[in-house]
């Protein structure tokens, strides 16, 4: 982790120099603007942006009533042994050893193996760092390509999500008060859109201990087909929101994840 560090230190004087020597010769580009999202009894869902929404209409007509959708979806999850994660820590702060992580994407496996490409930033640097985890223990990879056996402050607590208490699945049966807003199109996916309340205590598996202050509003999208939870988003309630949004796909896929070579 130090090796990381380092690099982003030394990345980010070298952009600043060249920042300081152009002054003046071209103005700066802005950035994007990022994507509205407008939400209807019917929206399509890119498969990169998504956001918890406070749908502008009435909810509509279920086809099964949304606790019986909620209760079926966490009994299917809590029932997987793997699956493709992509978690975007949209609003918010997610750190280890005071890196700011800022996505993690990857494959999960039961009860306690993932392998997943974690997205962090140092000042203005951001850069992929592969992670591997199992039988408890963490490998990350530094600069030079060598795997590294993690230290107690640099774990990230994803074999959580598998947790027959507090995972994703048990965690979904809490949602409170589920409004349904009609059919939307994600990833090629037809889903049901729901929207309920999660308590701040209930979360803090699934957010790897990091959110649980505050309660949050949760938006859950069901797979019609087969009731799998596709995409979760959880803002917190109140000011200064923490805004993370999880995106599950190759559920049950073969997944084999070994220890790596260790220096």
């Amino acid at each position: 982790m130090t090796r990381i560090k380092t690099r982003a230190f030394i990345c980010f004087w070298s952009i600043l120099f060249l920042g300081l020597t152009a002054c003046g010769s071209t103005a700066p580009t802005p950035g994007p603007t990022p994507p509205s999202t407008t939400t209807s009894a019917s929206t399509t869902t890119s498969a990169t942006t998504a956001a918890v929404s406070t749908p502008a209409i009435s909810p509509v007509t279920p086809p099964v009533p949304p606790a019986e959708m909620v209760s079926q979806a966490a009994t299917v999850f809590a029932g997987l042994q793997s699956y493709y994660l992509n978690l975007d820590i949209q609003q918010g702060k997610l750190q280890v050893k005071g890196l700011d992580v800022k996505q993690a994407e990857g494959s999960l496996q039961a009860p306690d193996r993932y392998d997943v490409k974690v997205k962090v930033s140092v000042l203005v640097v951001e850069f992929q760092v592969p992670v591997i985890g199992l039988d408890g223990q963490q490998y990350m990879k530094d600069d030079f390509g060598n795997w590294n056996a993690s230290g107690p402050d640099e774990k990230l607590d994803l074999p959580g999500f598998f947790d027959p208490q507090a995972g994703v699945g048990p965690t979904l049966a809490k949602l409170s008060n589920p409004q349904y807003f009609g059919t939307e199109t994600l990833n090629g996916l037809n889903v049901w859109h729901l929207q309920g309340g999660l308590a701040g205590k209930d979360i803090a598996k699934i957010t790897l201990e990091k959110l649980g202050s505050k309660d949050v509003t949760a938006d859950v999208w069901l797979d019609t087909s087969t009731y799998r939870l596709v995409r979760l988003g959880l803002k917190e309630v109140g000011p200064d929101p923490a805004y993370w949004v999880y995106t599950f796909s190759k559920f049950n896929d073969p997944v084999t994840i070994q220890k790596p070579p260790v220096k």
